[in-house]
């Protein structure tokens, strides 16, 4: 995907929130919890390309920061064994969905958050990516935040063959509000 293309998709986002069109509504308890997320964090974890390969770990940083009133924006940048990258994601409020974001790395891979819900401190995403060759993949994830929003563990399962396997387990904790 283009810087173009993802400008373009950005640019969509704002002006629907500048105009009002993505007035969120967002709920009281949700803005308390996306509040929790902003800041720095430190992240570790092992994935696997697929379900026989061997667990490969990986670091780096997020850093999340309000660019409107419902609207989070997640600068990332990670290490593994074969290479080093960065990623983008803006995540929001729908009140259908309970949450929607949209991420891009530097890979080239991309995708979309397409359900996601809070129960208590828990985030369960359900989320639609393309790898940097264009295939279509399915995820699933958990984010299990302590109450403080200062750690987080995360577990994330995707769909092959209509089964779903661990890909992704790991932890992260705030180093910076």
């Amino acid at each position: 995907m283009s810087r173009f293309t993802i400008m373009c998709i950005a640019l969509a986002m704002i002006v629907q929130s500048a105009n009002g069109y993505a007035d969120s509504g967002m709920p009281a308890d949700v803005k308390t919890k996306m509040n929790g997320l902003v800041g720095t964090w430190e992240w570790q974890q092992e994935t696997r390309a697929t379900q026989k390969s061997e667990k490969m770990k990986s670091n780096g940083t997020w850093t999340a920061r309000w660019i409107f009133d419902d609207l989070i924006e997640w600068r990332a940048t990670y290490v593994t064994a074969m290479r080093s990258g960065s990623g983008v994601e803006y995540e929001g409020y729908d009140p259908i969905m309970q949450g929607y974001a949209y991420w891009f790395d530097s890979s080239g891979a991309r995708g979309r958050l397409y359900d996601g819900v809070w129960t208590g401190d828990t985030f369960h995403a359900q989320e639609i990516g393309y790898t940097t060759d264009g295939v279509e993949w399915r995820g699933r994830c958990d984010f299990a935040y302590n109450r403080q929003f200062t750690e987080v563990n995360f577990r994330c399962e995707a769909l092959e063959d209509g089964k779903w396997w661990l890909w992704r387990e790991g932890s992260a904790t705030k180093v910076k509000q």
